[in-house]
């Protein structure tokens, strides 16, 4: 009797396992545990098994997505997002997400048209009423924008964020007074929360009330020990000041105080890349590297930054540690295409970059690399492809259209370089290269007068550049300096 229960329970057991519900749940509910622990891209791997199981369930594309926004990976955040949607209309969370999706990538309209497809089924919904409100300011619907942040607040006059949002819009038109005010009444509904100090400092540090802002952001910090932003933002305080001690003393007090939260304890070497200190950054994430031999993403640093010192063989020996344990990590597969590109191996380069945009197609920085390897090699057509492939995934790279654009000016192909000057203008428009492009191009299309325009714009607002001075109407040697 008691050996025909265990047959009865194993034959159980082996039916569950088979059982294709029971499967797909349990690959979510292991992705879940990663999720929590802040582990995304484990955790959208074990989502994707779930979706391998079952392609139309609903919850695994949408945990998915969650992971890609943590990730930064926006383009396959929109297609899971996407295909939850279709799936399933009245996930109103997904939808809240493409909105919020549509507004950061420059498509108000869209974001619009989500948030009120939220409101005709919940129409006191705080978050999609605020979204609406932010898609109509980006519009330029002032006046709708306004009311529908103070119907955001009657809503829900609790909701610390309607309060941000309708402050935030006073800010933008100039109501600095009632912004103010409004911030307050956000940090007052939620004395707790690190966000409405971090917004109010903000505030503070654009009308030059420099104290203030501090005390802002050291509240914050004293709010949030474990939190990086009001680290940052401090330090950012200072070094606009030209206070550079200040602002390393603050991030050094970040690594002594946040030794368990990677993005606190990598502020400081982070501080010197951004400062171009090669010397320091590589000291620092060497020392990163060595008290915290866990840390993937130090070690990454610590290899790319080896790679841009030249020292092959360290970066050769620790990006290998890296692949040994995962080879198909695309991270550690792109450094080592760049090291193959640095060592003049074209062919080992193509392979490497090859395998990781087979992992991971939509990194925008894998197609350029390999877009590199290609020119190394002598294949211009097949170079392009690439390039042009990491604008597609990555609309804004910058970069990238860069590289197109110096194609496009050698072979003087002025119609191309006109609109990659212009896309580069609108993704940079601090930046010398899409004034410079567009000039060019112009120039040569015989309308010196908007060359001359584009020149003047360089000078003015970067006098230091020689590139401004370049006299206009040579469009040859223009041509010839873009080659």
């Amino acid at each position: 009797m008691r050996l025909a229960t265990i047959l009865l329970a194993l034959l159980v057991l082996s039916a569950c396992s088979r059982d294709p519900n029971v499967r797909k749940q349990k690959f979510v509910t292991q992705g879940d545990a990663y999720f929590k622990d802040g582990k995304y891209l484990e955790a959208q791997i074990s989502y994707s098994r779930a979706l391998q199981i079952d392609p139309r369930y609903v919850l695994a594309h949408y945990k998915s997505a969650q992971c890609s926004e943590r990730l930064g990976n926006w383009n396959a955040a929109y297609r899971e997002l996407q295909r939850t949607v279709d799936l399933e209309p009245q996930n109103w969370p997904a939808q809240f997400d493409l909105g919020k999706i549509f507004l950061a990538g420059g498509k108000p309209q869209e974001a619009k048209d989500r948030a009120l497809l939220i409101l005709h089924s919940n129409p006191k919904d705080v978050e999609a009423q605020i979204l609406l409100s932010s898609s109509d300011a980006a519009l330029g619907n002032q006046k709708q924008a306004l009311s529908e942040a103070r119907d955001a607040i009657s809503f829900d006059p609790s909701r610390s964020s309607a309060y941000l949002n309708l402050a935030l819009l006073q800010q933008k038109w100039g109501a600095y007074s009632e912004a103010e005010g409004n911030y307050q009444k956000a940090q007052s509904t939620d004395p707790n929360s690190v966000e409405p100090r971090m917004y109010l400092g903000g505030f503070y540090e654009s009308q030059k009330r420099l104290d203030d802002a501090r005390k802002q952001f050291e509240a914050a910090i004293q709010s949030a020990p474990k939190n990086p932003a009001p680290r940052t933002a401090l330090a950012t305080l200072y070094f606009a000041q030209g206070q550079i001690d200040q602002a390393e003393k603050v991030l050094r007090d970040a690594k002594s105080q946040m030794s368990d939260v990677p993005a606190g304890y990598r502020m400081l070497g982070d501080f010197y890349i951004a400062r171009n200190e090669s010397e320091k950054a590589l000291a620092e994430f060497s020392s990163l590297v060595s008290s915290h031999p866990n840390d993937l993403g130090a070690k990454k640093t610590y290899v790319q930054l080896l790679i841009l010192a030249r020292k092959l063989d360290q970066a050769v020996a620790l990006d290998d540690s890296i692949l040994k344990n995962n080879p198909n990590d695309a991270d550690a597969l792109l450094l080592r295409g760049q090291i193959q590109i640095q060592q003049k191996k074209a062919d080992d380069a193509i392979s490497t970059f090859q395998e990781a945009v087979k992992n991971s197609p939509d990194n925008a920085s894998g197609h350029l690399q390999l877009g590199y390897a290609y020119q190394l090699k002598g294949n211009s057509n097949q170079a392009e492809t690439e390039f042009r492939k990491a604008v597609q995934v990555q609309p804004n790279y910058a970069e990238a259209w860069r590289v197109l654009g110096a194609l496009a000016a050698q072979r003087r192909d002025w119609h191309e370089l006109e609109s990659i000057g212009s896309q580069l203008i609108k993704i940079a428009p601090n930046a010398a290269e899409g004034y410079t492009y567009h000039a060019t191009a112009r120039a040569n299309q015989g309308d010196v007068a908007t060359a001359d325009a584009d020149f003047n714009h360089i000078i003015k607002s970067a006098p230091q550049s020689p590139v401004g001075y370049i006299p206009t109407r040579s469009s040859a040697y223009r041509a010839k300096t873009l080659d």
